[in-house]
């Protein structure tokens, strides 16, 4: 397997969680998740993290996600915090999840970040949408990740 499809089997495996209020977070996705999303769908999960897998210092992600946050708020969105966290390392990168804008935008706020992709949830699955090509991969949102 190379590295783009190592990366893409990897996104699969994430389990993505948003900080619904202060210290409480709920899963979207997994064993765990939330039979009913605690927002309106769609909601998009990005980062500014390594992107396309290159890793970064902790200072350089963070300092990428307050850039970040600020792009995100002058869309108008509704920002809240995120993690997806690989299910089987537990590595987790942090991001937001953004509620009431277009996936169009959120792909572009991701690519000015050199994000390969970013996720896409509704009721029923999460979808990993590249920000490179347009494709979209669909996992069930309440499936056992493995």
């Amino acid at each position: 397997m190379d590295g783009d499809e190592e990366r893409w089997a990897q996104y699969a495996t994430a389990v993505l969680r948003i900080e619904v209020e202060r210290g409480v977070w709920v899963a979207l996705n997994g064993p765990d998740g939330a039979a009913v999303l605690p927002v309106r769908p769609p909601v998009f999960l990005l980062t500014a993290w390594d992107p396309f897998g290159e890793r970064r210092t902790p200072e350089e992600n963070a300092a990428a996600n307050e850039r970040l946050a600020t792009d995100l708020q002058l869309l108008g969105a509704e920002v809240l915090r995120a993690i997806g966290s690989d299910a089987r390392t537990g590595y987790g990168e942090e991001g937001f999840a953004v509620v009431g804008v277009p996936r169009d935008d959120v792909i572009e706020v991701a690519r000015h970040f050199d994000q390969e992709a970013i996720y896409e949830v509704d009721a029923d699955a999460v979808a990993i949408v590249s920000c490179v090509d347009g494709r979209a991969v669909g996992i069930a949102r309440t499936a056992t990740v493995r």
